[in-house]
C-alpha cells in the first residue's frame, strides 16, 4: 500500500524515471552515453577547439542523437554477421527506415519543446507597484 501512495506534486513521469534507471543495464547504457560525451569533451580539447575549462553540457536532441548512434551502431556491425547477400540487404534497408523514423520523431519533438518554449507566459496576477508616469507638468511657485 505505501508504494502505491506518492508524495504530493510527484508525477508518474518522475516516478517511472526513477525506477528505469535503477535497472542495471539502463545504468550501464546512461554510462557509456555519459562517457561517450567525456570522450566527445576531451577530443575538443585536445583539437584546440575549447579550453580545458570549458564544460560541455549536452542537451536534450544531443542525447537523443547520442542514444540512437549508440543503439544502432551495434546492430549495424551486427550485420556483417549475415553471410547472405539478399537478407543483409534486407536487414540494413529496414534498420535504415528504422533510423529515419526515429530521426524524424526526434525533430517534431524537439519542434514542439521549442514551441512550447517560445510562448507567452501567463501575465503576472500581482499588482505592479511602480507609479506610472505623470503627465502633469511640475507645479510653478510664484
Amino acid at each position: 500500500m505505501s508504494e502505491l501512495v506518492r508524495p504530493p506534486g510527484a508525477s508518474m513521469k518522475a516516478t517511472l524515471r526513477a525506477r528505469l534507471t535503477r535497472v542495471p543495464p539502463v545504468r550501464w547504457f546512461l554510462a557509456i552515453e555519459d562517457g561517450a560525451f567525456r570522450v566527445a569533451g576531451e577530443a575538443e580539447h585536445r583539437l584546440g577547439i575549447t579550453p580545458r575549462t570549458t564544460k560541455i553540457v549536452p542537451g536534450p536532441f544531443d542525447r537523443l542523437v547520442m542514444r540512437v548512434v549508440l543503439l544502432f551502431v551495434p546492430v549495424l556491425i551486427g550485420t556483417f554477421v549475415i553471410t547472405t547477400g539478399a537478407t543483409r540487404t534486407r536487414a540494413l534497408l529496414a534498420i535504415i527506415c528504422v533510423a529515419v523514423l526515429l530521426f524524424t520523431a526526434m525533430l517534431v519533438i524537439e519542434g514542439v519543446r521549442a514551441d512550447r518554449g517560445t510562448t507567452r507566459r501567463p501575465p503576472n496576477p500581482r499588482p505592479s507597484t511602480k507609479r506610472p508616469p505623470t503627465t502633469r507638468p511640475p507645479a510653478r511657485r510664484p
